[in-house]
């Protein structure tokens, strides 16, 4: 099931600014991405739904087929976000799930406006006072088909769901310690 954002940012705003009550905002969010209906592409969403319930205080863990844009309202006022996603490797060898940082990403831009990535989103939440997460990062599936109208992922796939959801826990400990470093559990790899 498609899930938007249940919030929109003009709440957010109004609701932060002046004499208002603040809406509550967990600093922490993990959040899976995907399209249920494109086979593969569910992973991060699948990802995102194994994790329900499974963090206290602080933690939201939420899912989304939303882009672009539509993403601010769910990054303005985090502190830290882990974005769960999928990525089609180079070759047909089997392919790691990876983690990196926003930052390893670099400053890529979107081909035309309709498209914008994080690093314009992180351009857009300073420009208007919305405050982007300190810390942003992405723990990426590999998939083999992000593109068949399916709503059952791969064996290969669906297989990887709980490895990575472990992964996923990790980050977030780390996240909630305050004795550990706050870098994901494995090298940081940029796609």
């Amino acid at each position: 099931m498609i899930k938007p954002a249940d919030r929109g940012i003009t709440e957010e705003i109004s609701a932060r600014g002046g004499g208002g009550e603040s809406l509550p905002v967990s600093t922490i969010l993990v959040l899976g991405l995907g399209n249920e209906l494109l086979t593969d592409d569910a992973v991060g969403i699948r990802v995102a739904e194994r994790l329900q319930g499974q963090f206290q205080g602080g933690v939201e863990v939420r899912t989304t087929s939303l882009f672009g844009l539509s993403l601010l309202d769910e990054l303005a006022g985090r502190e830290k976000v882990l974005l769960v996603d999928s990525y089609l490797p180079d070759d047909l060898a089997p392919a790691e799930i990876r983690e990196f940082d926003l930052d390893s990403v670099g400053n890529v831009r979107a081909p035309c406006p309709h498209f914008v990535g994080l690093a314009e989103i992180r351009e857009i939440t300073h420009a208007l006072g919305l405050g982007f997460p300190r810390e942003v990062y992405v723990l990426a599936i590999p998939v083999s088909d992000p593109l068949t109208f399916s709503t059952e992922m791969s064996p290969e796939v669906a297989a990887r769901v709980d490895e990575a959801a472990e992964r996923v826990r990790g980050i977030v400990q780390s996240w909630l310690s305050p004795d550990e470093p706050s870098s994901p559990s494995q090298t940081v790899r940029p796609l």
